[in-house]
């Protein structure tokens, strides 16, 4: 036992003289007593013996402290064992036993098991335990534990063994002893946590939260893996039924984060919280627990929170504890918080402070929500302030739907004001209840002048409208966006006055754009697109994005972040010089980024595809694909070998156009041609497939595309061609949305009289006989699927007429 006591006591006094003058103002929690150590500390768990008397264990940085709670006001020290230097030091209890790992690089205590039968007399014993892993090596230390205390298994994160997944243990079988079963997953775990047959393991290296189902222990089946906020994944709790998990990425300024898993294959993220009094101060959230629907965070320099996520899409914090007088960012403050005590005590561990026990008011908060609309259009307003004027620090914000949530620990009597730098500012008077939500609805009188906008988009040449096209108008402060109708009408009905830029676009025309268009009454303009294919990506023409393994930078559409080192940039910070805008595709694209390997390609290939484009509309020789690529690939621990590979199908062949692999950083955005017909065969179902990633060395990848361009000649409007003196005959209609009528006049009756349609890759797709008569009318081609393609007719095996079909 420590014989420090009495100084520590007195220590204690002065620190929270001086703590209550220093520290963020306390919400609905009491601080019963507070202990201090001369040593560092960790982790926090607590103990329950079998007499009833509730322990805290705590994790020094040399060691393990059980202090005595039986008077929360006055607890003290019962008994501690020695360890070896460790920053990190993870504990779980089950039985009458502690289990203890850490993960200082030159520890090797393994897996400590510590005997608790005589802890109410101050003895415990301890022993040390390694284990040899089947095929992996020998396991010495490690980061985290978790114990399944209904199984007796538990669960070890972070081991020094092999690939380091998780290694589990029984610990029920021989009480004392562990026996090796089995390891889950092949990547670093860095923590994880076990809810009924649910096992979520934070893979903190590749920003992953990755949910497995362990019915069997021994065939594990992963479910899903998520890229969670900051895509540096620390822990994760769930709820009991586990419909919701609330991840923690140890990054300042990251949320606590709430996930919908009803169905674990496909997490879906609700709601992200994070401290009022301390948005964008570099705070960092560390661990997180579940009880009873509330979420008691360890939130570093913010101390212990508690929020109720009874509602997990509006997370309101409801109390808290600051355990830490100091500034806030960096890793200072509150390492863990221990709720599950039978007497609702929690327990904080704060590294240089040492043990706070805290008495928590658990309440339902007192929630606010509604929808914000213009009050003359009707239609949502985005990114309006909801602040309700009280004591505690609050503050939200409507969503593209005009949505809001917010609300308090403590219900009353509130003003809520809403505001906006184009709206009036309204102001409302509402009674808040705990544990209710109150629906309040506003709307909104804008300051600005608005007008009408018609826009009207056609082809050109033929000036036929084009349906589906978007239109979009941008200035500094709106960006608004609508798409044409089936007569190629886009009706904007109130937009602000102002000076835009203009992009209209479909997919299978030329894109336009239009610079510094003034807005400053009622206007009706026409838009004609020329066929063809072009994207410069500042609209959303239909390309899309998976991936192959790979856990972070995934293809986004936007307007380039951009990161470097120094001078040098690695992932680009503009688009490409010379299109269209200034989005573009990327790989990974968080202005939330705190190095260059914060949101490269990690652990596999992403892939980029466009939308199906038709080249059976020009003439084959003089068909030109360009477009810009960035490519960056450096550093890491193999061969820079990653590449860009970009390849081209016609829906039937697939062939490689090119493999960028000069992965040299700080290059400009690098231009790239091909004449399409040296390669494949031309067809109305070509696409382009850009792949890249990381071949596994753990380089640094990066990679854009931009400015895709389609040039060529197009083919006469009318391909037929009668090769018969005399011949007459047509298609009609064509293009068709269904079925196609031939009507034809022969000069000479024929008995071997033939119709034959192939597709444009030249596949026979009918073939049928027609009636020797003079004239004639046929009807086909209803059963076709859209596309392009030929008509032969043939007397006794020669080709006497042709033409091409198309068939929408």
């Amino acid at each position: 036992m420590h014989n420090f006591d009495q100084m520590k006591r007195i220590f204690a006094l002065f620190f929270l003289l001086s703590f209550a003058v220093q520290a963020f103002a306390q919400l609905n929690a009491t601080l019963r007593d507070q202990f201090e150590y001369t040593d560092g500390l960790n982790d926090i768990w607590g103990y329950v013996a079998p007499d009833g008397t509730e322990y805290a264990v705590v994790g020094l940085q040399n060691g393990v402290s059980f202090v005595n709670l039986s008077n929360p006001d006055n607890v003290f020290e019962a008994a501690s064992i020695p360890g070896q230097f460790s920053t990190w030091r993870d504990l779980k209890t089950f039985g009458e036993y502690a289990y203890v790992v850490a993960d200082q690089g030159s520890s090797d205590e393994g897996l400590t098991i510590i005997d608790l039968t005589d802890l109410a007399n101050g003895n415990v014993t301890f022993t040390h335990n390694q284990f040899d892993i089947p095929g992996t090596g020998r396991f010495t230390r490690a980061h985290n534990i978790y114990i399944d205390t209904d199984k007796g298994r538990a669960f070890i994160a972070g081991a020094n063994h092999g690939n380091r997944g998780i290694l589990v243990f029984d610990i029920a079988s021989m009480p004392g002893e562990a026996i090796y079963l089995t390891t889950v997953g092949t990547n670093y775990s860095h923590d994880t946590y076990l809810n009924g047959n649910l096992l979520f393991n934070s893979d903190i290296n590749n920003g992953v939260l990755s949910i497995w189902e362990v019915s069997d222990i021994f065939a594990p089946v992963l479910l899903s893996t998520t890229v969670t906020p900051f895509a540096f994944t620390h822990n994760a709790w769930s709820t009991a039924d586990n419909s919701f998990v609330f991840t923690t990425d140890e990054r300042g300024n990251a949320p606590v984060a709430a996930y919908d898993i009803t169905d674990p294959t496909d997490p879906i993220l609700v709601d992200e919280y994070r401290p009022a009094y301390s948005l964008n101060t570099g705070t960092i959230p560390h661990n997180t627990h579940v009880l009873n629907e509330y979420l008691i965070t360890s939130y570093y320099t913010d101390g212990v929170t508690v929020v109720d996520a009874s509602d997990s899409d509006n997370l309101i914090e409801v109390a808290n504890w600051d355990t830490w007088a100091g500034g806030p960012g960096g890793f200072n403050g509150s390492w863990g918080a221990y709720p599950f005590l039978p007497s609702g005590l929690v327990l904080a561990s704060d590294i240089t402070n040492g043990l706070f026990v805290v008495e928590m008011v658990y309440q339902r908060a007192a929630r606010l929500e509604g929808t914000i609309t213009d009050a003359e259009s009707g239609q949502p307003i985005n990114g309006v302030e909801v602040s309700i004027q009280a004591v505690q620090e609050n503050g939200a914000m409507s969503d593209a739907s005009g949505q809001y949530r917010t609300g308090l620990a403590n219900g009353g009597n509130f003003q809520i004001t809403f505001s906006h730098p184009d709206y009036i500012s309204v102001v409302e008077t509402v009674d808040l209840v705990n544990g209710e939500t109150t629906v309040l609805d506003i709307t909104m009188e804008s300051t600005l002048i608005r007008h009408s906008v018609s826009a009207n988009v056609v082809e050109a040449e033929v000036l036929t409208g084009i349906e589906d096209a978007e239109v979009l108008l941008v200035n500094v402060t709106n960006e608004i966006s609508i798409f044409s109708d089936e007569t190629g009408v886009a009706s904007f009905d109130f937009v602000p006055e102002g000076v835009y830029d203009v992009y209209v676009g479909r997919w299978g025309y030329r894109e336009l754009f239009q610079e510094n268009v003034a807005i400053t009454a009622p206007i009706s303009q026409t838009f004609e697109l020329e066929v063809g294919y072009q994207d410069g990506f500042q609209l959303d023409l239909g390309w899309t994005t998976s991936i192959d393994g790979a856990t972070t930078g995934l293809w986004e559409r936007g307007v380039p972040f951009g990161t470097f080192t120094d001078t040098i940039a690695v992932a680009p910070g503009v688009d490409a010089d010379g299109d269209i805008g200034n989005q573009a595709y990327v790989t990974g694209n968080s202005d939330a980024s705190e190095s260059i390997g914060f949101d490269d390609i990690d652990n596999g290939s992403v892939i980029l595809t466009s939308p199906i484009f038709d080249l059976s509309i020009y003439q084959d020789s003089t068909v030109r694909l360009s477009y810009q690529y960035w490519f960056a690939n450096f550093l890491g621990n193999g061969p820079e070998d990653d590449d860009i590979t970009v390849s081209i199908s016609n829906g039937t062949d697939e062939v490689i156009l090119a493999i960028h692999d000069d992965g040299t950083p700080g290059l400009a955005w690098r231009e790239a041609e091909y004449n399409l017909s040296e390669f494949i065969q031309l067809s109305d179902q070509m696409q382009l497939t850009v792949i890249t990633g990381d071949n596994g060395a753990g380089n640094i990848t990066e990679a854009g595309f931009d400015d895709f361009f389609i040039e060529g000649d197009f083919l006469p409007t009318s391909t037929e061609n009668i090769a018969l003196a005399g011949l007459e005959a047509e298609v009609f209609p064509n293009p068709s949305f269904g079925e196609f009528s031939l009507r034809y006049s022969l000069p000479n009756q024929s008995t071997e009289l033939q119709l034959e349609i192939t597709d444009a890759l030249g596949r026979n797709v009918q073939t049928q006989r027609l009636a020797p008569f003079a004239n004639g009318v046929l009807t086909f081609g209803n059963e076709l699927p859209a596309g392009t393609y030929f008509l032969r007719m043939l007397n006794a095996g020669e080709m006497i007429y042709s033409t091409k079909l198309v068939k929408n």
